[in-house]
């Protein structure tokens, strides 16, 4: 059930109401980041919010753009734009290829390590942190996020809100086994998209 959150706070799903047919679901981050989106080329474009003057809950989903590859430039102009919004890039989520990408930029820094005698050497070739002009940003790997889509900014304006807690329910037996039904309604809460980056489109 938390890989099944995870995958919806991560994803670029819109929300969804519900109805007597359909579940209610909360909004992604991806539907969430409209300031600094940052698509491909071509038929790229941000989320757009419900309600007047662009204020609300996210009503329309991104549209794809053409696919590119995930630079350090990409990187800088997103610490850059989320710390002028206000907010501080201290983490960067990204999938696997992504953070593969991320751990070949330039940037970052040559590692000596001392190697007592008689022990074998170790090969660094991956990095978890970037140091910028704004900061330093943590970078977390994630699994379950969509693998073309880079998020920088700041975790303290999205949180989980509840509406209702893990709680386990006892159903109805059947013959000798026990049932139980584990329980949560939850939703994304962003308290300011403008603190958070997206980056799209990545091949």
């Amino acid at each position: 059930m938390k890989r099944d959150m995870e995958t919806g706070v991560t994803g670029k799903q819109i929300g969804n109401a519900g109805s007597n047919s359909v579940a209610r679901a909360t909004a992604g981050l991806g539907a969430w980041i409209i300031t600094n989106f940052y698509p491909g080329a071509g038929t790229g474009a941000k989320p757009i919010m419900s309600g007047a003057n662009g204020n609300g809950t996210p009503g329309t989903a991104a549209v794809a753009g053409t696919a590119r590859a995930w630079t350090e430039a990409m990187l800088k102009t997103a610490q850059q734009d989320v710390w002028t919004q206000g907010g501080n890039p201290k983490v960067a989520f990204m999938g696997a290829k992504q953070k593969g990408v991320f751990s070949t930029f330039a940037g970052i820094a040559t590692r000596y390590r001392d190697v007592p005698a008689g022990d074998q050497a170790q090969i660094i070739g991956a990095s978890d942190t970037y140091v910028g002009d704004f900061g330093v940003t943590n970078v977390v790997p994630d699994r379950f996020m969509p693998i073309d889509i880079v998020y920088v900014g700041d975790p303290e304006y999205a949180s989980l809100a509840y509406l209702r807690n893990f709680r386990t329910e006892v159903m109805a037996k059947t013959a000798d086994g026990e049932k139980r039904m584990l329980i949560c309604e939850w939703g994304l809460r962003m308290k300011s998209e403008r603190s958070w980056a997206a980056i799209n489109d990545l091949t």
